[in-house]
């Protein structure tokens, strides 16, 4: 019986080590993306959407645009395609925070050709403990802001970590491009992609072991003592 009890004591000491609850509880996403662009060649009066600009000439402008994650393209026989994308994708584990966005273009027999792409990005979380936050990556903007949408950190971000009580926070990160272009045979470009990337250290003092180890003692060697006061009485 006395063997019993010691390797129950020893699984207790075992059991008792601190459990790792999760640093972030991630309790909103928002993010979009969109994008816009055309195609612009000298046309013949016959042709569908040409017009006559003074001083320029007869031009015919054919367009896309999009919205949430996705792509548009357009082309006008014998001219284009002209093409563009933007997407954005979060990530969270138990102690880390991940923003990608991502956008490019693309022209092929383009005369003239424009585009533009947006990318955005918003996590909302809940910190469970007194933590250090390292961020690293890039945007166009990213901020790290309080429940009350104060600017904590920001562009540039600091070497070295910051400490954060616990409470509500937003993660959020942008991008955008845009321009012109003109006599294009063959353009793919990625107009931006980037990554911004938070990780968290805990740096709240663990609760004591001791208390919960005594009681699990107590407890097992009560019953200990309990069982040898029943055996001794049988045997009087």
């Amino acid at each position: 019986m006395l063997r019993r009890v010691c390797i129950m004591i020893a699984l207790a000491f075992v059991a008792a080590g601190p459990a790792l609850p999760d640093l972030i509880n991630v309790t909103a996403v928002d993010g979009s993306a969109s994008g816009s662009g055309y195609l612009e060649f000298a046309c013949g009066i016959t042709t569908p959407g040409c017009t006559y600009y003074p001083n320029i000439g007869y031009y015919a402008i054919v367009s896309y645009s999009f919205s949430g994650a996705g792509s548009g393209i357009v082309e006008s026989a014998p001219w284009g395609p002209v093409s563009g994308y933007a997407a954005q994708r979060t990530m969270a584990t138990a102690d880390t925070l991940e923003i990608d966005l991502t956008g490019g273009h693309a022209a092929y027999s383009a005369p003239h050709y424009g585009w533009s792409e947006q990318a955005s990005a918003s996590i909302s979380f809940d910190l469970t403990e007194q933590s250090l936050i390292q961020l690293s990556g890039s945007a166009d903007t990213a901020e790290l802001l309080d429940s009350n949408g104060n600017v904590i950190l920001t562009l540039p971000f600091p070497s070295s970590p910051t400490l954060l009580s616990p409470g509500n926070y937003f993660l959020d990160a942008s991008a955008v491009s845009s321009g012109l272009g003109g006599f294009a045979s063959n353009v793919s470009v990625i107009d931006f992609n980037t990554s911004l990337y938070a990780s968290f250290t805990s740096v709240a003092v663990p609760e004591p072991r001791g208390t919960l180890l005594a009681a699990l003692l107590a407890s097992m060697l009560g019953g200990y003592v309990m069982s040898r006061r029943h055996l001794s009485r049988k045997a009087l």
